[in-house]
């Protein structure tokens, strides 16, 4: 049996992520999206302590989405470019998502988010 991420925004009741991935490890937060050809519409990449991103290499723009250690939205980076870099000073994690997806999921700053697991 396999365990589905999904992140939940409990402020607004409705779901951000629905196939969830985290980076954890010195590897996997550094590949973060590497490699891909595009993000899902519904897809998320949780980067752990972390409070700044770079796109160097990167074939898509992303939504960056800025935490606290509560998962709590600190800010909000719209349609990120390739090659483009950002950071928050104090962010605990960063979230990236599908260009467009703060937006239509009407993402806020002070909204708060929460992992939910699924089990398959």
């Amino acid at each position: 049996m396999s365990t589905q991420l999904r992140l939940l925004n409990e402020t607004r009741n409705n779901v951000l992520v629905e196939g969830l991935q985290i980076a954890k490890t010195p590897w996997s937060k550094m590949k973060g999206l590497l490699g891909r050809e595009r993000l899902e519409e519904d897809g998320g990449l949780l980067i752990e302590f972390c409070n700044s991103i770079h796109m160097f290499f990167m074939k898509f723009p992303v939504d960056v989405v800025y935490l606290d250690r509560n998962l709590i939205v600190e800010n909000i980076v719209h349609r990120l470019q390739p090659w483009g870099i950002s950071s928050h000073r104090g962010a605990a994690h960063v979230l990236e998502i599908a260009a467009g997806r703060a937006e239509a999921r009407e993402l806020k700053t002070s909204d708060k988010l929460k992992i939910e697991h699924l089990e398959n």
